[in-house]
C-alpha cells in the first residue's frame, strides 16, 4: 500500500513537472539543397548587449508578454532556437530578425527587396550575390524564409544567426 501511494505521488510529481515544463516549436527550415530541423524556445528570448559590454549570459527566460509575442523589428529581443529538443549552448542560435539571401546572376538586390517588402541592409559578398535583407515587419522567420528559397530567383536564404563563441 505505501509503495502505491508512493508510485502514485511520483507520477503526479512527474505530471506536475511536464506541465510547467517550456515548450519548444519544432520548425523545419527548407532550402533548395537542405532540410533543417531547429526548435524555437517559446520560454526564451536573447537580449541583445549594448554595444561594448560583455554578454555572459544573453539568454533568459522572457517576460510572458514577450515570450508571447514575436520579437518586433529593431527590439533589443531576439527569438532563441536550438538544433534539438535539449538546451544547451552548444546547439543554441539566435536569430537576429534578417535575412541572408544568395541571388540568381542578374538579379539586382534593390529590385528583389523592393519586390518581397523587404529593406536591403547590406551586401555581403556582391560577387557571389548574397545579400542581407531585413523583412518588413515581424513574421514567422522560418515560415517567410522557406517561402524565399522557393522563388526562382533565390539561389538559398536562411536566417541570419547568432551563434555565441563558447568560452573555455
Amino acid at each position: 500500500m505505501i509503495r502505491m501511494i508512493g508510485l502514485a505521488v511520483f507520477l503526479l510529481a512527474g505530471t506536475a513537472f511536464a506541465a510547467d515544463a517550456p515548450t519548444m516549436t519544432k520548425q523545419v527550415l527548407e532550402t533548395k539543397k537542405s532540410v533543417m530541423v531547429f526548435y524555437r524556445a517559446e520560454d526564451e528570448m536573447a537580449v541583445s548587449p549594448a554595444a561594448g559590454a560583455s554578454a555572459k549570459r544573453v539568454v533568459a527566460v522572457a517576460p510572458a508578454e514577450v515570450a508571447a509575442k514575436t520579437a518586433a523589428s529593431g527590439s533589443e529581443y531576439r527569438r532563441v532556437f536550438y538544433t534539438s529538443e535539449r538546451r544547451s549552448e552548444r546547439n543554441r542560435f539566435i536569430a537576429t530578425g534578417n535575412v541572408l539571401v544568395r541571388l540568381q546572376p542578374g538579379t539586382a538586390p534593390e529590385t528583389f527587396a523592393a519586390g518581397q517588402g523587404f529593406t536591403l541592409l547590406q551586401a555581403v559578398n556582391a560577387s557571389a550575390g548574397i545579400y542581407l535583407f531585413a523583412p518588413a515587419g515581424a513574421g514567422e522567420l522560418i515560415g517567410q524564409t522557406n517561402r524565399l528559397n522557393t522563388l526562382p530567383e533565390v539561389d538559398y536564404a536562411e536566417p541570419e544567426w547568432i551563434k555565441p563563441v563558447l568560452l573555455r
